[in-house]
């Protein structure tokens, strides 16, 4: 992703939990009482009580938020709640809010190898939890090494190569209430080919255009633009006189508001 837009890691914010896997080496650390994650992604670390503590109460949000283990078995069970919502899922810049919920599980079927689950129920950003399997590899030749984000950043942050991130103060949701997820009739998407008349592009916000389908105009929720620039659209791409192919679904209250699930 483009780090003119301003994006956390380009400012050396932590990486939260999924992003911190890959692609760069960790090394974990285990006793009675905690497993610890060293990253070598700017040197992050992360120290998991598991023990099946229940959650910190009054515990301020964070990137990584407030995780507590347990075992299963001989399966390492991670829940973490209450994070800051500014980390991402990967490079593509897949969001994550504060009302995420991540489960991932850890277990070791040979010595060489972990097999490495996660989940993630997060209301405000998906219709559906979202899952991914991956299996961590041993490699006793590998070594930890020093990793300066800052120092390799100092420069292009100053002449603003990389946009600085700031964090947002109490910024709401960039997606307005009628735009939500929850007032659309998800079971029932629908395809549609339209001519665009208007197009709104707001980089910190949404996409949104009106579009003519046979004669009938549609106000049309294409997408967060951050996420569509990962996609491969452009605001170029939403032009009035452009023709657009789309499925969406139809809002519960208004039936010419239409937000996009796939875009052509």
């Amino acid at each position: 992703m483009p780090l003119k837009s301003g994006l956390p890691f380009g400012s050396c914010m932590p990486f939260g939990w999924i992003r911190s896997f890959s692609p760069h080496p960790m090394q974990i650390l285990q006793n009675n009482e905690y497993i610890t994650f060293l990253f070598e992604q700017s040197t992050m670390f992360q120290l998991v009580n598991t023990e099946g503590l229940p959650h910190r109460k009054d515990w301020p949000a964070t990137w990584f938020g407030d995780s507590r283990g347990h075992w299963e078995g001989d399966t390492l069970v991670i829940d973490v709640v209450n994070l800051n919502g500014y980390a991402k899922l990967g490079t593509m810049g897949h969001p994550m809010s504060e009302q995420a919920h991540l489960i991932m599980t850890f277990a070791r079927p040979d010595m060489g190898h972990v097999q490495f689950n996660w989940t993630l129920e997060d209301p405000k950003t998906y219709t559906r939890p979202l899952k991914n399997e991956r299996v961590f590899v041993l490699s006793p030749e590998v070594e930890l090494m020093e990793y300066a984000c800052m120092e390799n950043n100092m420069s292009t942050l100053l002449d603003r190569a990389v946009t600085p991130w700031l964090e947002p103060n109490d910024a709401p949701s960039i997606v307005p209430a009628k735009w939500e997820w929850t007032q659309f009739d998800l079971a029932k998407p629908q395809k549609f080919t339209g001519v665009i008349k208007e197009s709104k592009w707001e980089r910190d916000a949404l996409a949104i255009a009106k579009v003519d389908v046979a004669g009938k105009t549609f106000d049309v929720v294409v997408g967060p633009p951050i996420r569509l620039d990962a996609r491969g659209v452009r605001e170029a791409d939403l032009l009035p006189g452009k023709t657009l192919t789309f499925e969406a679904v139809v809002s519960k209250k208004t039936s010419t508001d239409l937000r996009v699930q796939t875009v052509t």
